[in-house]
């Protein structure tokens, strides 16, 4: 008797811890949406949301996999994150950090990589708050999202338009701006880009001997992209189909255009040799640096 009551006392123990690990697994696995419904509820400071937003979209703490709200489906740490960060505004519109939280909340969809949510909200937040004092930030994240949409395999025009448009607003506005620097390298890469699309067009064009079609593209890349690594060989592919249509006055001025200002380019001697038939030696310059352009694609956000 004494044995089977042993049995019955270690078995009910068994159970209860069980039991008791379950309820903690559980109690566990329902804190992110308690810590929610209690902001949702309005117990919550703003300090306290904005900290606990920064957590989940920092991937600190778990968001629950999937929710709704206001029948917009949340999926993942980013959009819950956003949703947070607005809800600070909605429950403590006062607070200094409602302001805040609708920035984070646009760096959250661009986190996210939810670009046109992004600057959805962002160009809402410029509307609502013109005197933000860092306004630098959201134009930013507003540029970068339409950057971070360019692709390099498939090439859209709309996207690079609509990057370097933003990305020269912004210089604009901000000279003094502590993310000029970055602007401004992701503003070459851009235009770099829409050059090399023109180049290759016009050299299709040329091929196919619609010179004059050829030279309208040269020019867009000589009279908007002349900071480009594309340049010379635009003046160069001028000088070229200039002379097949037997405008030769008109490609000897646009090769003295091409040896002004790049007297070392090897494009300069083509097109010296092209018109003289006689060859030039290039002095060699000490301001070249292989490979700069090859990474302007490659730079990480300071966000």
């Amino acid at each position: 008797m004494t044995r089977f009551a042993s049995k019955n006392w270690l078995g009910a123990a068994w159970r209860l811890g069980v039991a008791c690990l379950a309820a903690l697994l559980l109690a566990g696995c329902l804190e992110t949406r308690t810590n929610i419904q209690q902001i949702e509820e309005g117990d919550w400071s703003a300090r306290q949301i904005f900290n606990y937003a920064e957590d989940v979209l920092n991937g600190d703490v778990t968001a629950p996999a999937r929710g709704q709200r206001n029948g917009v489906n949340l999926i993942g740490r980013y959009a819950w994150a956003a949703y947070l960060f607005d809800y600070i505004e909605l429950i403590h519109p006062h607070d200094p950090l409602a302001q805040e939280g609708q920035i984070r909340s646009g760096m959250a969809h661009f986190a996210g990589e939810n670009y046109d949510q992004a600057i959805e909200k962002l160009q809402e937040f410029k509307r609502e708050h013109p005197g933000y004092a860092r306004l630098d930030i959201a134009d930013y994240l507003i540029a970068m999202s339409n950057y971070s949409q360019i692709s390099l395999e498939g090439f859209d025009p709309g996207e690079n338009i609509a990057a370097v448009a933003a990305f020269t607003r912004f210089l604009e506005q901000y000279p003094d701006s502590p993310l000029t620097t970055d602007a401004r390298l992701r503003l070459t890469a851009a235009q770099t880009q829409l050059a090399s699309s023109e180049m290759r067009i016009g050299r299709t064009l040329q091929r196919s001997n619609n010179f004059q079609g050829a030279i309208s593209r040269y020019r867009v890349v000589i009279d908007d992209y002349d900071t480009t690594p594309f340049i010379e060989e635009a003046l160069y592919r001028t000088v070229e189909s200039n002379l097949s249509m037997g405008l030769r006055g008109e490609a000897e001025d646009w090769a003295r255009i091409l040896g002004h200002n790049y007297p070392q380019s090897e494009w300069y001697a083509a097109a010296f040799q092209l018109l003289t038939g006689r060859k030039i030696e290039l002095p060699k310059s000490a301001d070249e640096e292989p490979g700069f352009w090859e990474g302007l694609f490659n730079f990480q956000s300071p966000f």
